[in-house]
């Protein structure tokens, strides 16, 4: 599974019924549209940062957090800004040893 953080900005409309029912309640909801997109949540967070909120999740490839942002953004409860891919370190070892063996010559290298 890969996983991913959203950032986003909730609608005033969005904030609101959040705050009504708790961000416990939405991220159960928010739970249960990932895993029908065959995602898991790994958590949902409030924050104070530009973003109101950032979403941890993991799906097989990038279509499930896709799908879930772009039905987000259509029932206008949320913007979302980001879709990050996050990489831990076995696969962030995975990405070095492929780019060590490729290929590539720079611009900046004379004859280029």
């Amino acid at each position: 599974m890969a996983r991913f953080m959203l950032s986003g900005t909730y609608s005033p409309a969005g904030l609101a019924g959040t705050m009504e029912v708790g961000l416990a309640k939405r991220t159960e909801i928010v739970s249960r549209a990932a895993e029908s997109l065959g995602g898991t949540v790994v958590g949902m967070y409030w924050t104070t940062s530009v973003h109101d909120t950032l979403l941890i999740v993991d799906f097989p490839d990038a279509t499930g957090p896709v799908a879930l942002v772009t039905h987000v953004k259509a029932a206008g409860a949320a913007t979302v800004e980001s879709i990050v891919r996050l990489y831990d370190g076995a696969e962030f070892d995975a990405v070095t040893a492929a780019s060590a063996a490729m290929l590539y010559e720079p611009p900046s290298k004379p004859g280029n």
